[in-house]
């Protein structure tokens, strides 16, 4: 049964931040910092098409709300 399924494991961080309409592509970054990006470690289990993934995720940023599971029914871009 192992064969048909892909275990991954992954990293993520990001940020988010608002920025003018009107100003640039590359304006709006002053925030953007260590501190303030969220990370995430995690495994997921997915099937070899990629279409069916189960995930579970640990933050790595803070201790509130640490964990996350994810089930996606659809392949990721």
């Amino acid at each position: 049964i192992l064969e048909e399924f892909n275990l991954i494991a992954f990293t993520d961080a990001g940020w988010v931040g608002q920025a003018d309409p009107e100003e640039g592509p590359t304006e709006g970054f002053e925030d953007l910092s260590f501190k303030t990006l969220k990370n995430d470690v995690g495994l997921a289990l997915a099937n070899r098409s990629g279409s069916v993934r189960f995930e579970v995720a640990r933050r790595t940023d803070t201790s509130e709300k640490p964990y996350s599971l994810w089930f996606r029914f659809n392949r990721p871009f």
